[in-house]
């Protein structure tokens, strides 16, 4: 498809695409124009690994105006997890997750249904994000993978360019023991992260981290920065390209 043919696409004007559930029922809108055939495949887990993992059913959804494909699905389906499973004329098909899901599963392989007032914390809204002036940020982004994927950084083979490569607190060049002020050294970009003018911190994910991306952090010195994790499948699909 050239970008003639989807200019000349329907468009869809509503906000409620994706999972929207209520106290009686859940609405699934997905923007599909060029399929012939769309369902919608629930779950217990987001993923087949993860204990009681099983299919909770295959529902067919119907083509409306706009080119939506949506269904009503009897209660609020919080915490299922689904997918979409697209047909096209072609003979294709292919299973996504909602390009518009508020949450999703390990490693975003499944979205999930999340009801808002279900999943909001006591006392969410009165919270208020911090007033930090633009002048006084200062962000530092750096891959899960680059971070200690060289050989000379001291990081075990086994944990070089993984999560756990942020943990070690003992790295030197080479790991000999004496050279800890080497430009590759983790403990100038984690141990001596308060020597530097930055105040937020994003961490970019790698596809390879299964099925957990967590990082702690013990250092006292980190303890006031703010950490952001991106995960690059859901950054995909935000893109609308999984």
């Amino acid at each position: 498809m050239n970008w003639h043919q989807a200019c000349e696409l329907p468009y869809y004007h509503g906000s409620d695409l994706g999972a929207n559930p209520t106290a009686e029922e859940t609405t699934f809108k997905l923007w599909a124009p060029t399929a012939c055939g769309v369902v919608v495949c629930l779950y217990a887990t987001g993923t087949d690994a993860e204990p009681g993992a099983k299919e909770l059913g295959v529902h067919e959804m119907r083509r409306g105006d706009g080119g939506v494909w949506a269904i009503v699905l009897p209660g609020n389906l919080h915490g299922t997890y689904y997918i979409y499973r697209i047909y096209f004329p072609d003979g294709r098909a292919h299973e996504v997750v909602d390009p518009y899901a508020r949450s999703a599963g390990a490693n975003g392989t499944r979205g999930m249904v999340v009801d808002l007032t279900q999943a909001a914390p006591d006392g969410w809204e009165q919270d208020r994000r911090p007033d930090i002036p633009a002048h006084a940020r200062s962000v530092w982004e750096v891959h899960v993978a680059d971070f200690s994927a060289d050989g000379h950084s001291g990081v075990k083979p086994e944990w070089r360019g993984k999560f756990m490569g942020f943990t070690p607190d003992d790295t030197t060049l080479d790991s000999d023991g004496e050279h800890y002020l080497c430009g590759l050294s983790l403990r100038i970009a984690r141990d001596l992260f308060a020597t530097l003018p930055v105040t937020h911190v994003i961490v970019t994910a790698t596809q390879k981290e299964q099925p957990i991306k967590r990082v702690d952090f013990p250092r006292s010195a980190m303890q006031n920065a703010r950490f952001q994790f991106v995960d690059p499948v859901a950054f995909v699909r935000q893109l609308g390209e999984a």
